[in-house]
């Protein structure tokens, strides 16, 4: 799976994460926060909040599955 973060407001800054359904994370900052087989059978989730306090803005989430 590849999860990547695409802010459209021009200063926000994001970050995520993915968390199994064993509950390990996985992430970093904006862009491509995860991109790695899925090892584990479940409900898997995403998580995606901002790095920078007072600062507002939308995003797109990519999830491509293959």
């Amino acid at each position: 799976m590849r999860v990547k973060i695409v802010p459209i407001a021009t200063r926000l800054i994001t970050a995520g994460e993915v968390i199994s359904p064993a509950g390990k994370l996985d992430g970093g900052p904006g862009g491509v926060i995860y991109d790695a087989d899925l090892t584990e059978s479940g409900d898997y989730r995403i998580r995606v909040f901002q790095r920078q306090n007072k600062v507002v803005g939308t995003f797109y989430l990519e999830v491509e599955i293959r």
